[in-house]
C-alpha cells in the first residue's frame, strides 16, 4: 500500500506541512527534463488537514504540496515555479476543505524526462497523504476543468445515522456559547454585516428562467449578503455560518467547486491583505471545522453517554431494505436540473450558477470493519461549494423524520430561502472524473483519457485508506454523532 499507517492515524498526526526533506532538484539543469508536454496527472489524496485542493497562500492545500513536489522532481523548472499560468495548470474539480479524492486529475505542461521514473520521482517528494497514480499524454489545448464532462463523488456514513432515536438526548443544550459569540463578532467585523441562516420564506421576486450550469462555470457572484439568523437557529450553527462567511470573504474563496480560471494575481491579492484580516480569516476557518470529540465542549461523561447511545443503536437498529428504498426515493428528488441556491453560500436564486444538473444520486449498503455503512454516490456535471454536503444533510434529515416531507421540494424552489443542514466533510471524496467529449474528438491522437489504467490502484486506496480512515476517525472523534446533535427541526420551523 502506497500510503503507510494513515488510515487509523489521529487527525493531529496527519500534518500536511510535514513534507519530506528537500532532495537535490533535477530542475537545476533545465535540459534534463527535456521539452514540456501537456499531460493529465492522476492522483489520490487524503484531504484531512488540508484547506482544500486549490492553492490558497498561507494555508496548506493539495495543489501547493503537489506543485512543490513537481519542482523538486524536475517536472517544473525553477523559473516557472509559482506560476500556474506559465504551465497551463488546471484541475478537474476543486475539492473543499477536508475532502479527499480517489482519482483527481490535474492538467499541466511538464518536463517528463526521464519518463520511466517521473511518477516515482514525484511521489518521493510528496507527503504520505498524496500519491500520484500515473499520467497520460493529452493535446496541447487540453484543460482538465473545461474538458471534464461530469464528476462523481462518494459520501459514506454509518448506517446508525439513520436511526431516528440515536443522538437526540440533550442536543441543543450544550451550545459553545463564548466560542459562538466570538466567531459571530469576528465574522461581523470582517464582512461588515451579520451573517447567518434564514427561515423558510418567500422571495420578494421570482427568479427569471436560467439555463442549466455546466462544468465551465466560473466563480459565482458573492455580492449577495447573507440573511440574519432566525430565532430558532442553534447558536453554534449560526456561529459556524458566520465564521465561514467571514473566512471566505477575507480569503476570496471562489464559489464553484469545479474550480474557476487560475489567477496568478490571487497570491498578490491575498498577501496584500492586512494582518488583522488574515488573522480573522484563519480564526473563522478554524471555527468552521467539524466538531470532534477532541474539540467538543461536552464533558467526558456526556461524550461517554453519546458512545453508549451509538452502541445501543448498533445493536437495536437495522438499516433495512425499506430504509434503503426510502433513502433512494429522497435522493432521486435531486436528479435533473434544479436551483441549488439554498445548498451553497451567498448565492442568489437569480444567479444562473444556482442551476445545476444532477445525473444520478443513489445509495447502497456496504460493510466497513464488520459494521454496516451507507454509500451515497452522486454523479453530476458540476457542483458548488458545500452543495453535496448540504444535499446529504437534507437527505439525512428527511429520512430521520427531522425535516417535513415537503422541505426538500421547497429547498429546490428558487422562490424560497430555506436553511439546509450541512453534513460533515469527513465522509465525502471525489471518486471519478469523466472526459467523454474530449475522447470523442481527440481520443485518437494520444489515446483516450480514462480512469481505467488507474482504477485498481484507486479502488485499493479507497478500500485500504479512505474507508478505513473515515471509519476510524468517526469512531474516535464522534463526528457524525456530534453533528446529529445539532441537526434539529429548528432548521425547518
Amino acid at each position: 500500500m502506497f500510503v503507510k499507517d494513515i488510515a487509523d492515524a489521529p487527525v493531529d498526526a496527519l500534518n500536511p506541512a510535514a513534507a519530506p526533506p528537500a532532495a537535490p532538484s533535477a530542475a537545476e539543469d533545465k535540459k534534463k527534463g527535456g521539452p514540456k508536454r501537456k499531460i493529465a496527472l492522476h492522483l489520490a489524496y487524503l484531504g484531512i488537514g488540508y484547506y482544500g485542493m486549490q492553492r490558497n497562500p498561507g494555508f496548506p492545500t493539495i495543489e501547493a504540496d503537489l506543485e512543490s513536489a513537481l519542482v523538486k522532481a524536475g517536472a517544473i523548472s525553477e523559473q516557472n515555479a509559482g506560476s500556474f499560468v506559465k504551465i497551463h495548470w488546471s484541475r478537474a474539480a476543486r475539492t473543499d476543505k477536508g475532502v479527499s479524492a480517489a482519482c483527481q486529475v490535474v492538467s499541466a505542461k511538464l518536463m517528463l524526462e526521464p519518463k520511466g521514473t517521473l511518477v516515482e520521482r514525484i511521489n518521493a517528494q510528496l507527503p504520505q497523504q498524496i500519491h500520484v497514480l500515473g499520467f497520460q499524454r493529452t493535446t496541447e489545448g487540453f484543460d482538465a476543468r473545461k474538458f471534464c464532462d461530469k464528476r462523481k463523488y462518494e459520501y459514506i456514513l454509518p448506517a446508525w445515522v439513520f436511526d431516528p432515536e440515536v443522538c437526540t438526548k440533550g442536543r441543543g443544550q450544550d451550545s459553545s456559547g463564548d466560542t459562538a459569540a466570538a466567531a459571530s463578532t469576528a465574522a461581523t467585523s470582517a464582512s461588515g454585516t451579520t451573517a447567518g441562516f434564514g427561515a423558510v420564506q418567500h422571495s420578494e421576486a421570482a427568479a427569471p428562467a436560467a439555463q442549466p450550469s455546466t462544468a465551465d462555470d466560473g466563480p459565482a457572484d458573492n455580492a449577495e449578503q447573507p440573511e440574519p439568523a432566525g430565532d430558532d437557529e442553534p447558536a453554534e450553527l449560526v456561529a459556524e455560518a458566520d465564521a465561514e462567511a467571514a473566512a471566505e470573504a477575507a480569503a476570496g474563496d471562489p464559489q464553484d467547486d469545479t474550480g474557476g480560471e487560475v489567477d496568478d494575481n490571487a497570491a498578490v491579492k491575498v498577501s496584500n491583505k492586512s494582518e488583522a484580516a488574515s488573522a480573522t480569516a484563519a480564526a473563522a476557518i478554524d471555527v468552521r471545522q467539524d466538531q470532534t470529540a477532541s474539540s467538543s465542549r461536552l464533558d467526558p461523561q456526556k461524550l461517554q453517554r453519546l458512545r453508549a447511545d451509538i452502541a445501543a443503536s448498533r445493536s437495536r437498529f437495522v438499516f433495512s431494505t425499506e430504509h434503503l428504498q426510502r433513502l433512494n426515493q429522497v435522493l432521486k428528488q435531486f436528479e435533473g436540473t434544479h436551483n441549488y441556491h439554498n445548498f451553497t453560500l451567498r448565492l442568489s436564486a437569480m444567479d444562473p450558477q444556482a442551476r445545476r444538473y444532477i445525473i444520478s444520486f443513489k445509495a447502497e449498503l456496504m460493510d466497513i470493519k464488520g459494521q454496516p455503512w451507507v454509500k451515497l454516490v452522486v454523479l453530476g456535471q458540476s457542483f458548488m461549494l458545500h452543495q453535496i454536503r448540504k444535499m446529504v444533510g437534507m437527505a439525512i434529515a428527511a429520512v430521520r423524520g427531522i425535516a417535513p416531507a415537503a422541505c426538500l421540494r421547497l429547498a429546490l424552489d428558487p422562490d424560497r430561502d430555506l436553511t439546509t443542514p450541512m453534513a460533515p466533510a469527513l465522509g465525502l471524496f471525489l471518486d471519478e472524473t469523466y472526459f467523454d467529449a474530449y475522447n470523442t474528438r481527440f481520443g485518437e491522437l494520444h489515446g483516450p483519457l480514462t480512469f481505467e489504467p488507474f482504477r485498481a490502484a484507486a479502488e485499493d486506496f479507497k478500500r485500504k485508506v479512505l474507508y478505513q480512515h473515515i471509519a476510524s476517525s468517526d469512531e474516535r472523534e464522534l463526528i457524525n454523532a456530534l453533528w446529529l446533535r445539532g441537526c434539529t427541526d429548528a432548521y425547518f420551523k
